[in-house]
């Protein structure tokens, strides 16, 4: 396995709760570092892969917690506890999913469209810094174009 990523290095500088967004949101970009996913290969023709697509995003936020978010989250929190990985991965994927709930296009600005959705999504979901719902907005407003 090459050298660790820098999502990890940074996760490993957060707090237990940030770290699991910031890896959570990274997933398929850490997916290349060490070649763990947990998202099925999709085939059939396009509307199947629409529908497959749907149900594997489902399936992937519903395993985050034993997946490779996990993995790459104990490498930067060596020393936390089993419950506490769970709780944080289960924490930034309802955080992430509730954003994307929450998100409507406005017509006129996305990324305001997106710091909307997670104004909305953070009452629900507090205990992040600051920051990670900064990023979040940032990644929301990719994810939406």
């Amino acid at each position: 396995m090459a050298a660790v990523p820098p999502e990890i290095g940074r996760a490993a500088g957060l707090p237990l709760l940030d770290a699991a967004l910031l890896l959570w949101l990274n997933r398929h970009a850490l997916q290349r570092w060490d070649g763990k996913s947990s998202v099925p290969m999709l085939s059939g023709d396009p509307a199947s892969q629409i529908r497959q697509a749907i149900g594997a995003l489902d399936a992937e936020r519903s395993q985050a917690a034993s997946g490779p978010t996990r993995d790459r989250l104990k490498i930067a929190h060596p020393a936390a506890k089993d419950a506490d990985l769970t709780l944080a991965i289960e924490s930034a994927v309802k955080l992430e999913k509730d954003c994307t709930a929450h998100f409507q296009r406005s017509g006129a600005d996305l990324a305001a469209d997106a710091r909307q959705a997670v104004e909305s999504a953070r009452a629900d979901n507090p205990g992040f810094l600051a920051a990670s719902y900064e990023t979040l907005a940032q990644y929301l407003s990719t994810m939406m174009r």
